[in-house]
């Protein structure tokens, strides 16, 4: 037979639900303590003085060793409080940062290597104010193109970010330390995305003569004592702190980006390689003349096999790197033959990365490659405005054709390659008509708008 018990109708609502008897115990009942549930009782307790002091904690009723997991999880910081203050992050500034981590990265990255920009990057920005404003920047940059209502206010702060950064920059990049190469890195790489995206009307709007200086136009060819740093000559100066650095900086936070092996290169992958394998004839100097005509060349149509013989497939074979020859300039027939064959050499092998086996470079990343690879004597004859060194120039411009979808490449080949059409002669302009056609697709009405 069932024992009987008092009835009572002010036990707990959870005992009340699980049909058990409470005991009414404050502030909570026995059996919800047993089973770790938040008691009815507890907030009908008069919190008193004394009660406020008796009583425990919510964190000191867990277990002890899971307390001391939880800390070991979550250490206090405390000397992050202050970079974190609201003198240094405004609404703007958090809008920026927001839109940087949620949106701008995945445009700056690929799937394998978006934690560097997502997490590492904005980590530097915290340890270096430099950092920060960079990122900033590039954020308010890539914001004013997608709300052209905000775009003059977006573009302001743009530049005043960067302006701010540069100081702090070139003082670590002049003199770089462990602590500081990552930082530095950081920034290089960011700026050129800055400057590959800076519209004419960057730094004011107007027509008149004095809006017009302060006007830099992204898509102009690199000058020797260019005003404003041109993108070109930026990757330059990146590749160079890179090599200089390497061992420093393949051990940081950049190691998933500098990691991995691209495997043997081969030319052939790439569909538009033939086309560059005519530019070696632009490179075979003779005695006789120096022409840039290709009237005297055959053409690809001309060369017929011997009849009677099979004709075979020739086996791919990978592009590798020449090494740099030390021979005087009188042993070849032109002093900047080896200049113009390495130049070549390089786009060649820079196109023909998105295609090789391993596809561990896109084709995003190969057009930041070339101008990193080039050497000084060739960016001395773009300078001087050589006509070869601007026809390989303008087959360049093909590779950033190829991610114009991307938004600070946007129109930068189409741009870059109508100011080499304007320099170049007759001659020079008859060794680009492949390129004109792949990046303006076609020549046909386009020469009259240059003239005009």
């Amino acid at each position: 037979m069932r024992a009987g018990h008092r009835k009572t109708r002010t036990g707990c609502t959870q005992c009340k639900r699980r049909r058990v008897k409470c005991d009414e115990a404050k502030p909570t009942c026995q059996n919800c303590h047993r089973n770790d549930l938040s008691c009815s009782l507890d907030f009908l307790t008069p919190l008193t003085s004394l009660s406020r002091h008796n009583r425990k904690p919510s964190y000191q009723q867990e277990p002890k060793a899971k307390r001391r997991k939880l800390i070991k999880m979550y250490p206090l910081s405390t000397h992050l409080i202050p970079s974190l203050s609201p003198t240094n992050f405004s609404p703007q500034t958090n809008e920026l940062l927001h839109h940087y981590t949620t949106t701008l990265y995945k445009t700056l990255s690929i799937e394998r290597s978006r934690s560097v920009w997502r997490i590492e990057m904005p980590l530097l920005g915290i340890a270096h104010p430099f950092v920060l404003s960079g990122l900033l920047s590039l954020s308010a940059l890539h914001l004013s193109s997608l709300i052209p209502s905000r775009r003059r206010e977006l573009l302001n702060f743009a530049v005043s970010q960067e302006c701010a950064a540069l100081p702090s920059f070139r003082a670590h990049m002049a003199n770089p330390s462990p602590h500081t190469i990552d930082a530095v890195f950081t920034f290089a790489g960011n700026a050129i995305y800055y400057a590959m995206a800076s519209p004419r009307d960057m730094y004011g709007a107007g027509t008149g003569e004095e809006s017009q200086q302060w006007q830099a136009d992204r898509c102009r060819l690199p000058s020797r004592n260019d005003e404003y740093a041109h993108w070109f000559i930026m990757m330059r100066g990146l590749m160079a702190f890179l090599s200089k650095n390497w061992a420093g900086i393949v051990k940081g936070p950049f190691a998933p980006l500098l990691q991995g092996d691209a495997g043997p290169v081969y030319a052939e992958l790439n569909p538009d390689d033939g086309e560059l394998v005519k530019l070696e004839r632009l490179f075979e100097f003779g005695s006789e003349s120096e022409s840039l005509s290709l009237s005297s060349l055959p053409q690809p149509s001309e060369s017929v096999p011997s009849e009677g013989l099979p004709i075979s497939q020739p086996q791919p074979q990978p592009l590798l790197r020449p090494t740099p020859s030390f021979s005087s300039p009188s042993s070849s027939p032109h002093p900047h033959q080896q200049t113009y064959t390495l130049a070549l050499l390089e786009l060649r092998r820079v196109s023909a990365l998105p295609f090789s086996p391993n596809r561990t470079i896109c084709a995003q990343t190969a057009a930041h490659m070339w101008p990193g690879s080039v050497n000084q004597d060739f960016i001395e004859l773009i300078y001087e405005r050589d006509e070869r060194a601007l026809v390989l120039l303008a087959h360049y411009c093909v590779l950033l054709k190829r991610v114009d979808h991307v938004w600070y490449l946007k129109g930068l080949g189409e741009g870059l390659l109508r100011n080499i059409w304007g320099v170049l002669g007759r001659e020079g302009r008859s060794w680009i008509g492949w390129a004109v056609e792949r990046v303006l697709g076609g020549m046909a009405g386009w020469e009259g708008v240059l003239r005009e």
